[in-house]
């Protein structure tokens, strides 16, 4: 096991990460997360996603191993006629707001394949309404919108702070990929002193 796996690992868990795993030394869970990495990933694509030498890419691909902490995509991501990519990203965000964001009675529909889309859901007995631009298989970005201002409006005790880089480095973040990690106040402000990552409130 690289020192640099384990390393990280122990700077993530200071920053909350990880914790349905608790019971793990840093090593135990350090081998578990390399077995699954090695497990989802192709061999190439694991050889560059988990290159310490890389740190950036390094550090954000382990994070994403805890899917209650980070949501990561890129915005050309399928949303297509029949691929329910809006249903799917509002199960994403249920597994990753710890609980507190239950959206049920989800449906997504296409009038045609290039729209007009029409998704619908509640939360905590509330309809929700949203009508996504049709970007040609690109995620519109004002659905994360209007998950955040349902978070804002809950009060939930997290946030939802948006990956823009590292403060060690003049280099913005990948192109057209979101990386939105949930915390704490407390855990933003460690993971800037620990991770070097840079965050703002998605907005």
């Amino acid at each position: 096991m690289k020192v640099e796996f384990v390393d990280r690992v122990e700077r993530l868990r200071s920053c909350g990460f990880f914790l349905s795993q608790k019971e793990l030394s840093n090593e135990e869970l350090a081998e578990h997360l390399f077995a699954k990495a090695k497990e989802t990933f192709e061999p190439e694509q694991f050889n560059d996603l988990f290159d310490p030498k890389e740190v950036e890419l390094f550090e954000l691909s382990l994070a994403q191993l805890d899917n209650s902490r980070v949501w990561w995509k890129d915005m050309e991501c399928g949303v297509l006629e029949g691929n329910q990519a809006y249903c799917t990203i509002l199960k994403e965000f249920k597994a990753l707001s710890n609980g507190y964001f239950r959206p049920v009675n989800m449906h997504e529909y296409w009038e045609s394949s290039d729209g007009p889309i029409h998704i619908g859901f509640e939360v905590d007995g509330e309809k929700h309404q949203y009508r996504p631009e049709f970007k040609y298989d690109w995620l519109d970005s004002g659905f994360i919108d209007k998950i955040y201002d349902i978070f804002q409006e809950k009060e939930y005790p997290y946030q939802l702070y948006a990956y823009i880089g590292r403060s060690d480095d003049d280099w913005g973040f990948y192109g057209d990929d979101i990386f939105i990690v949930r915390a704490t106040e407390e855990e933003k402000e460690k993971l800037g002193k620990l991770m070097k990552w840079e965050l703002m409130v998605w907005a």
